[in-house]
């Protein structure tokens, strides 16, 4: 895109003003790389520049041009004060100064941030409640209501999606009978909205479902999503950040579970096979082979519910609060390993397991 310049001269700063005069932004130039750092932008609740549904919405240049020379953005640098509710990150930009929304703080004005690498913003401190996105949708200007449903054909079967109750996105809600598909994958987006929810018991026709590929744009799974299936593996994407509970109950051939490294609010630290709620460390879903690393402080409820795989566990020291049902239905469990079993209470372990209290040896069953 071509600029208007500000000021008439052009030093180490670039003055912008684009998008038909509506924004002004100011640039640090690096003339060696031809390359722009976003230092500040205008106040655009003061100006008016918004998007049609009303909400004020900056999309960033990926390039300037400046006297036939084009300047790409990829840098944002601290405290660049826009007050806006949406703003679109181009893929241009490749480093994110960690004080950038800083100002939005105390404005309380930014609701999304669209940008398609997430993971720059792993070390950027973000507003409590502002929504990372890797599109910009608005199912508004669609028409669409929560109870309007929309399907989308896999191998000539039907998945059924409403939209969401904030008009944000797609859930998954319903499939046809799936008896003979081992690996399932998700779509992102269907007819252009994003697939952002999966509904309780969604695969409940998924008999021979093995493995499921969750799309990036996922942010919610409702309690029960992949119940009872035969999952022998299942990926957490990485802005995924709301799991209801008992989302992998009887998942009995479950054995592998992994969160990605880029997720903040949820891990499987040290390969652990577990989904830990990771500002709380809090174990709230577990699998045959979870290990429970000793910075877990409680296991959820339901946690384990009906895992029948699962034989053996040990409960780290770290461990304060075991969840009601935390074991409900794990018919084979067979020991657990707990320096507390006091914990145990609540946790409806199965009749006739071992308890070896770990502080003075001593087994009960």
């Amino acid at each position: 895109m071509k600029l208007n310049e500000q000021n008439g001269h052009f030093t180490n700063q670039l003055q912008v003003i684009y998008n038909e005069g509506r924004l002004y932004a100011v640039f640090d130039v690096n003339e060696d790389t031809k390359t722009l750092r976003l230092e500040k932008i205008e106040d655009l609740a003061q100006i008016g520049f918004c998007c049609d549904n009303g909400k004020i919405k900056a999309e960033l240049p990926s390039a300037v041009e400046y006297k036939g020379t084009e300047y790409t953005l990829n840098s944002i640098g601290g405290n660049i004060g826009l007050g806006v509710e949406i703003l679109i990150i181009p893929n241009t930009v490749t480093n994110i100064d960690p004080s950038a929304f800083i100002t939005y703080g105390d404005l309380k004005i930014l609701k999304q941030i669209v940008i398609q690498n997430p993971a720059l913003l792993k070390d950027v401190d973000i507003p409590e409640g502002v929504e990372i996105a890797t599109e910009s949708f608005q199912v508004e200007d669609l028409r669409l209501e929560p109870d309007i449903r929309i399907t989308s054909n896999l191998d000539g079967r039907v998945m059924e999606f409403n939209v969401t109750n904030n008009k944000k996105g797609l859930k998954l809600c319903h499939m046809d009978e799936m008896d003979d598909i081992k690996h399932l994958v998700i779509p992102s987006e269907v007819k252009g909205i994003p697939v952002t929810e999966i509904g309780s018991w969604a695969f409940d026709n998924c008999w021979d479902m093995e493995t499921i590929s969750l799309p990036p744009t996922l942010k919610v799974l409702e309690k029960h999503a992949l119940s009872d299936t035969p999952l022998k593996s299942v990926f957490i994407p990485e802005n995924l950040w709301t799991i209801e509970g008992s989302v992998l109950s009887g998942c009995e051939n479950l054995v592998s579970i992994e969160v990605s490294k880029e997720n903040k609010f949820f891990d499987s630290r040290n390969n652990c096979n577990a989904i830990i709620d990771t500002p709380n460390n809090i174990l709230i879903n577990g699998c045959a082979t979870t290990v429970i690393p000793n910075t877990v402080k409680a296991i959820g409820t339901e946690a384990f519910s009906e895992c029948t795989g699962l034989k053996r566990i040990t409960i780290p020291d770290s461990v304060e609060k075991i969840g009601k049902h935390a074991f409900c239905g794990c018919g084979n469990l067979e020991e657990i390993i707990i320096s507390d079993a006091s914990l145990l209470v609540n946790a409806s372990v199965p009749e006739g397991v071992t308890i070896i209290e770990k502080k003075n040896n001593k087994s009960n069953q």
